[in-house]
């Protein structure tokens, strides 16, 4: 399995992280994102998925593989 295009994305051009981070089982930690680096992934995700995701859903534990998860739960078509 591997990271959705566009969250992929989302974290290479604008949150600047290393593409070879970015794979299904890392987490969010792993990826060297400050808390406010996370609020703005939750705001790209939001505005790229056209989806609600609150702040305190996505917490830097969380894989990539559970971010993809909670979109899907959240009605994001992936």
């Amino acid at each position: 399995m591997e990271v959705d295009p566009r969250i992929a994305n989302l974290l290479t051009e604008k949150l600047e992280v290393e593409a070879e981070l970015v794979v299904p089982g890392a987490a969010l930690q792993q990826l060297e994102l400050d808390s406010l680096a996370q609020v703005e992934f939750v705001d790209s995700l939001q505005s790229e998925f056209g989806v609600t995701v609150d702040d305190d859903e996505v917490t830097g534990a969380m894989t990539l593989d559970e971010v993809t998860e909670l979109l899907r739960s959240k009605g994001a078509s992936l």
